[in-house]
């Protein structure tokens, strides 16, 4: 169980995005995506999908969505895990987290 709320830990400090769960807002700037290898103990038991975009938006400051999406096997048993998480304003403070 330690190693499943470790990857939630990682995946919250990654501020990943789904690229599959468009938004409702009007336009978006790629700002990172990409994929790697999870390993644990020099075994790869997964892997994971990001995506992080800057949204445009008026009067509110900037808006950084962030979304993942893990794929683990982890002692025979596959799952799949997702989090998205909103920061907005100048110092992107969290307005929303998702898992």
């Amino acid at each position: 169980m330690s190693l499943i709320l470790t990857l939630v830990a990682v995946l919250a400090l990654t501020n990943s995005l789904d690229p599959e769960k468009p938004y409702a807002l009007a336009q978006s700037d790629v700002l990172d995506r990409g994929s790697f290898a999870l390993y644990w103990k020099g075994v790869r038991i997964g892997d994971e999908q990001f995506v992080i975009r800057k949204e445009r938006v008026g009067t509110e400051g900037r808006l950084i969505l962030a979304h993942a999406e893990l794929n683990l096997k982890v002692d025979g048993r596959a799952m799949r895990m997702r989090a998205a998480l909103e920061a907005q304003g100048e110092n992107l403070a969290p307005r929303r987290y998702e898992a």
